[in-house]
Parts: structure tokens; sequence; C-alpha cells
């Protein structure tokens, strides 16, 4: 949970109103899951947050929900967000941006220059999500409507077969939620099992065409060398799980600091 006491972020603009019980498991819930609580929060609860849209005495708390709005409508046509939907994004966008102010203005208080990572790490600090990421949540699902399609994503989605992607090397999943939400089918592969395991809880909706393998990609020789008689098909090889950050995990153990894993 946030500690707004702690001196760094006392003050905040964005986070005031934030100690109610409500903003605090609001909050804490978008944290543990990555900015999209749409994914795998229980529907009872999650009708109950989104009751609080009306709530504005927590601007932070105030734009995850008009995104976490924007992310539980339904499209109208896949790829196209209805009128609702689209001003849920408006609003969050709007807000993301004085959130972005707010923490901007509190690092150059206490720092002579400001880096974009700066705030991409103050951001991921307070809510487990940057705004980079948040934008793609909210702009991701608009390719049709501001740009021509690549691909017939509508023809292949009323399909018997839709088209397949391959996403190697899934991470948090958002490569796959991008496909997925423009009617392929995917094919996702995560050494990590643990994020494995999360995106398929989070991505449940999607299970008729969402496929997930907890496996780690090798070289030809690299699994000839690990493969014998005796294991054939189940070859297991070390994989080393960044703490902090999961998505820079990795096979090799140098890219991976002993201090972090």
């Amino acid at each position: 949970h946030i500690f707004l006491c702690h001196p760094e972020i006392l003050g905040l603009k964005s986070l005031t109103g934030g100690s109610t019980a409500f903003w605090d498991e609001v909050i804490f819930a978008i944290k543990i899951k990555g900015g999209c609580l749409p994914c795998s929060t229980p529907p009872g609860d999650l009708e109950r947050y989104l009751q609080g849209l009306d709530d504005n005495s927590c601007v932070a708390g105030h734009f995850f929900l008009e995104l976490t709005h924007f992310m539980a409508l339904p499209e109208e046509h896949i790829g196209r967000p209805g009128a609702e939907a689209k001003e849920a994004r408006r609003k969050a966008l709007q807000l993301l941006v004085v959130v972005e102010s707010d923490l901007k203005s509190r690092l150059l208080s206490v720092e002579s220059l400001l880096g974009i990572q700066q705030l991409e790490e103050f951001f991921f600090d307070l809510f487990g999500v940057t705004p980079v990421q948040a934008r793609y949540l909210l702009q991701h699902t608009s390719l049709l409507d501001d740009y021509p399609p690549i691909f017939p994503y509508a023809v292949s989605a009323q399909q018997q077969e839709p088209a397949l992607a391959f996403d190697l090397g899934m991470s948090g999943g958002m490569d796959s939620l991008f496909f997925l939400i423009h009617g392929f089918r995917v094919v996702s592969v995560e050494a990590n099992p643990m994020m494995a395991l999360d995106v398929q809880a989070a991505l449940r909706r999607y299970r008729d065409r969402l496929l997930i393998l907890s496996v780690a990609l090798v070289s030809d020789e690299d699994l000839i060398e690990r493969t014998s008689s005796t294991n054939f098909g189940n070859v297991e090889v070390p994989f080393h799980i960044h703490r902090e950050r999961p998505d820079f995990s990795a096979l090799d153990a140098s890219r991976v600091p002993k201090g972090q894993r």
C-alpha cells in the first residue's frame, strides 16, 4: 500500500484523498495487477470499484478507474470502442496528464534536471505500471479508427479459423492482448512460469483463442546438447527471474544481477 506520509510523496496533489479505505484498496489492486483491473478482478469487486467513478477526491485513483471503465466495456466491433468507451478513454488521458504533471513537479523540486526515465520509474514505483503502458492500454484498440489496417482484422475474426499470431517472449502479455483484441488466435511463449500463470488468469476471457506455453526458447545446438534418450521432450534449463522487473528475466545469468535474483 502507498505510504502517503513518505517525504517523497507527501503533498502530491494527485494522491490527495487517497487515504480512504476505498481509494487505498483501488490503488493497491491496480499496483498488483499492472494497471489492468478488468483482467482478473472478480465481477463483484470490479462493479464496486466502478461505482467510485463519481468520486473525484483522488485524481490518481479516478484516472485508473476511467482506464478500468474503458477496458471493461465490450467493443461494438472488433478494434472499435463504442461512444461510452471513447469518453472514458478521453477522461483517462486527460487525468493521466494531470498525474504526470504532478509527479514531474515533485521531481523538479528535488532534482535539478528531470529525465523521462525518472518519471517512468516514479510512476511505476507508485502504481505498478508506467505512463507509457497506461497509454498503450488506452490507445491500442484505436488502430482501426486512426490508421489504414495492415490486415483485414474483422474478416479474420469472422472466419472459422482466425489468423494465428505468435508472441515469443510474452512477458506481461500486452502484445498478446493487442492481437486478441483484433480477433487473432494467439500462441504465447513465456519462460517465467509465474508470469505465464498471471497472464493466463488476466486474459482468461480470451481462453478460446489464447494458448500460453510456459517454456524457454533455446538454440537447436543447445537443445541437442541437453536432450538424451531418457529425457526427450522433458528438457529443463536454468532460468533467472529478476525479482523487481520480471520482464528483465533471462536464460543468460549475466543479464540478471545476483542481487536481483
